[in-house]
């Protein structure tokens, strides 16, 4: 909503803050600066929005149903290449596609069509347009959660893997009568539930999000019409935004200053002894291995 689409950008940066203040720490204002560029020239924000995605769906999941357990993903080569939809050895097809579609894919075309009807169908005049931040934020949600996989799959979109992955999407769906579709729609999408304890939390979960978007809505209302009031103060823009700001940003900007001051008066923190004594084990380890 037009309420809340801006914070996207705190979200994005409160994301990179941790290592941005860690190699400011370790290094400079100036490294810290340059990798924090990098990493948002690299399409860092689409992973990030996807992370999020990813981590909301299985938390969700684990309130509703229950049944969590690890899975051992392996630590493979980053530079590996995983199909987007292909057939093993034991005739099940898998992929990355297969991996995320119920996760974020059909949220996102969801989502996709309804920004598509809300433009199409929605009769705004040039005057009543939504706030500019509502289609950067859902615009930037709706490519992290369709394509956010791919992206960042190397040699994804090489001409002879992309056409082996068509090939076996093709064949995913349509191969005899769309059996591998069906069985795999209904071991994944479609999940048997039992008693009434899932119908029970679904309605205590919706409750909880109708509760928090209550509050916030309200407290958007109160904080509107206190900025109001003092409209004439120059920072009343300011003062809104922080009162709709989550705590955790507070305790951000505190760890940032205290980076400063440290660069600045040269303090010798506990972190900064430990990163020494770091720094002199590894050169003295090196010493040791190049005698």
């Amino acid at each position: 909503s037009a309420c809340f689409s801006w914070l996207v950008l705190f979200f994005l940066v409160a994301n990179t803050a941790p290592l941005f203040a860690e190699l400011w720490m370790e290094v400079n204002l100036k490294g810290a600066t340059a990798k924090f560029v990098t990493s948002i020239l690299t399409l860092s924000p689409l992973m990030f929005v996807f992370q999020a995605k990813t981590i909301g769906y299985y938390i969700v999941n684990e309130f509703r149903y229950g049944g969590a357990s690890y899975v051992a993903t392996g630590r493979g080569l980053p530079t590996e290449r995983r199909p987007f939809i292909t057939k093993n050895s034991k005739g099940v097809y898998e992929g990355l596609y297969l991996d995320y579609t119920t996760i974020a894919h059909y949220d996102g075309v969801v989502l996709l069509a309804g920004c598509i009807l809300v433009r199409v169908a929605s009769g705004y005049s040039e005057a009543e347009q939504p706030n500019p931040w509502v289609w950067i934020s859902a615009g930037l949600t709706i490519a992290a959660w369709l394509y956010a996989p791919y992206v960042f799959n190397p040699y994804n979109f090489s001409r002879v893997h992309f056409l082996s992955d068509m090939r076996s999407l093709l064949a995913f769906f349509f191969a005899e009568s769309g059996r591998h579709w069906d069985k795999w729609y209904e071991a994944t999408a479609i999940k048997t539930r039992r008693g009434v304890r899932q119908s029970v939390n679904d309605i205590g979960f919706f409750l909880t999000v109708l509760f928090m978007a209550t509050w916030y809505a309200t407290l958007n209302v109160k904080a509107t019409a206190l900025t109001i009031v003092y409209s004439e103060h120059e920072l009343y823009r300011l003062i809104h935004a922080a009162i709709l700001l989550p705590p955790i940003f507070a305790s951000l900007v505190w760890c940032l200053l205290v980076v400063l001051v440290e660069n600045l008066f040269r303090c010798r923190t506990v972190a900064h002894q430990s990163l020494e004594v770091a720094r002199r084990w590894a050169q003295q380890a090196a010493k040791r291995h190049q005698a």
